[in-house]
C-alpha cells in the first residue's frame, strides 16, 4: 500500500506506510517567483515547471515475490 503527499505521523503507523512526498516548499518558491513576474509585468508565455516527486519507502511494501 502506497499513500500520497507524506502526511505528518504517517510514518507512525503499524506497518508505517510507503509514500510520495511532494516537494511542498519549493512549490511555494516556484508559485512566489512566478507571482512576482506577472505583478512586474514581464508574464510573457505560460510556463511549464515540473517538480519530481519523492519515493520514500516504508514498511507497507516489500519487494515483490520470485515465482517459478
Amino acid at each position: 500500500m502506497v499513500g500520497f503527499n507524506d502526511m505528518p505521523f504517517i510514518d507512525r503507523l503499524r506497518p508505517p506506510l510507503t509514500t510520495i512526498r511532494f516537494p511542498h516548499y519549493q512549490l511555494g518558491t516556484e508559485a512566489a517567483q512566478l507571482l512576482l513576474e506577472r505583478i512586474g509585468g514581464r508574464g510573457g508565455p505560460v510556463r511549464v515547471i515540473y517538480l519530481a516527486p519523492e519515493l520514500v519507502v516504508r514498511g507497507s511494501t516489500a519487494p515483490c515475490r520470485q515465482t517459478g
